[in-house]
């Protein structure tokens, strides 16, 4: 990626803040319809016109008073659809989406002189041979699990901490140190909120046969008086 231009020196892939500013605002990389919301909010801020600017200029957003007033100045907090906004680098990945080459699928003047992929060969053969079938579907299948089943089994890798171990050695091995110390605080809470959901019915359910139990040693209670 270097060698096309891309990158922070402390990020990785496409992340760059500058540069996705700037493609941000770049006719090149809009759609019709997105030049003229830039050119209205564009104008909006010219003319100073407060309901235009309402409209058609994308204010920064805050999270509560304290974001606003307090955290503002010195952190930049985003929601959940804008931290990737960096990644925004329209004009990096316009050059990366023709780096790899392009297999040929039909003709046979490939790059190279390399035949087509699909028109003749083993490959074509063994493509049209291949079915799905109920035990054995497509390598890339992927089967819809039923709610059931996926809500158990988030519940066992949660209660069992599994889920944390994967979620801090990824946050490790990627160099996001201060994401595990998140997912452990967020793991305490969400464990506890699942231990209380197993135990509070089955509380229930105990103290339902106690209480039958009562009953029942009342009533053979009542029956040695009378005898």
């Amino acid at each position: 990626l270097k060698g096309i231009g891309g990158g922070d020196a402390k990020s990785k892939f496409m992340k760059n803040k500058e540069l996705a500013v700037m493609d941000a605002q770049n006719y090149r990389y809009m759609t019709t319809e997105e030049r003229l919301r830039f050119d209205l909010a564009e104008l909006a801020l010219e003319s100073e016109n407060e309901l235009a600017i309402s409209q058609y200029y994308n204010n920064p957003d805050y999270f509560g008073t304290v974001d606003r007033i307090v955290l503002s100045p010195f952190v930049e907090l985003r929601g959940v659809f804008k931290q990737y906004v960096d990644y925004r680098t329209w004009s990096l990945w316009d050059r990366v989406l023709y780096v790899a080459d392009v297999p040929n699928l039909e003709g046979n003047a490939g790059k190279k002189g390399s035949p087509a992929i699909f028109h003749k060969g083993k490959i074509r053969e063994r493509w049209e041979r291949v079915i799905p079938e109920r035990g054995k579907p497509f390598r890339n299948y992927y089967g819809r699990q039923s709610v059931g089943l996926k809500a158990i089994t988030q519940i066992l890798s949660t209660v069992t901490f599994f889920e944390l171990g994967g979620k801090i050695a990824d946050s490790i091995s990627t160099g996001n140190y201060s994401d595990a110390f998140f997912w452990l605080y967020d793991a305490i809470f969400e464990w506890m909120s699942y231990v209380i959901q197993i135990i509070f019915p089955m509380y229930n359910f105990l103290g339902f046969l106690y209480g039958f139990k009562c009953i029942i040693d009342l009533y053979h209670e009542e029956d040695d008086s009378s005898a």
